[in-house]
């Protein structure tokens, strides 16, 4: 009877969609979900600055804080996906029993 998991099959990287049906642990979507939520709240409070700026009459700080805001929900959405892609293929490489095909 042979391994299920080779020693080859071990080394070589998974395709996008093999790594589509790796299921992460719940304690790494824990930490990756407390980060991003951790980003939302850091942009909610910056942008409630741009507000109060723009009230205060200081246009060109809001324009500028308002300009951060957008780039970082951008850097939010691009690290939510970078960390969720490394947790699976960190549970690939630790668990090859979870592969499921």
């Amino acid at each position: 009877m042979t391994d299920p998991v080779s020693d080859q099959d071990s080394t070589r990287q998974p395709t996008d969609q093999e790594l589509r049906n790796v299921r992460i642990p719940s304690e790494r979507a824990r930490v990756i979900n407390i980060m991003t939520l951790a980003f939302l709240v850091a942009d909610a409070i910056i942008l409630g600055l741009a507000v109060w700026f723009f009230a205060d009459g200081n246009e060109f700080i809001a324009y500028l804080l308002l300009g951060y805001v957008l780039l970082s929900i951008a850097f939010v959405f691009w690290f939510r996906k970078m960390q969720t892609r490394r947790a699976k293929l960190l549970t690939w490489e630790q668990d090859p029993l979870n592969r499921t095909l």
